[in-house]
């Protein structure tokens, strides 16, 4: 038997369980859903903005300088970061995209909170209470604010339409 999820709620997409004692569950939620998981677990929150310019879907992430145990280099990834135990995903989120994107936060959290949104959630049942339990993804569409968002941003970087 695997440990309780933190995710309570939403659709399953799917539950893989191994002989060793590995389990993830895959779900699909709600935003009242997301608001809904408590704080007290390690974890990590992300939005993928996306955009249809030109009857064609773009997927923005960003560039990101990543270091650990002595390793380093670039990864693609979305707009987020790690969750505190002290913290709830979505308070997390909040702090997350005022840092990362001050320029596109009030029309993210708009979206957010406004538009249809998807929202995935990978839970990990079998690790241990410090290390990191789930990951959660959400998919914005930024289609209806993207000339505004391009005007925020800084000269020299590259436009998106």
């Amino acid at each position: 038997m695997y440990s309780k999820e933190v995710i309570s709620g939403g659709e399953t997409q799917y539950h893989y369980q191994d002989e060793t004692g590995k389990n993830i569950v895959g779900k699909k939620l709600s935003l009242a859903e997301l608001k809904a998981i408590p704080a007290g677990y390690g974890g990590r929150i992300g939005v993928i903005p996306w955009c249809i310019v030109d009857n064609t879907k773009y997927h923005i992430l960003c560039d990101i300088h990543w270091q650990k145990r002595g390793k380093e280099g670039n990864v693609m990834g979305d707009l987020g970061g790690g969750i505190k135990r002290h913290q709830t995903p979505y308070a997390a989120l909040h702090n997350e995209l005022q840092d990362e994107v001050p320029e596109w936060f009030d029309i993210l959290q708009a979206q957010l909170e406004n538009s249809p949104i998807d929202i995935y959630s990978i839970e990990y049942l079998h690790a241990p209470y410090n290390n990191v339990r789930y990951s959660i993804t959400i998919f914005v569409d930024i289609t209806p604010h993207i000339k505004v968002l391009n005007e925020r941003i800084v000269t020299g970087k590259q436009r998106i339409s």
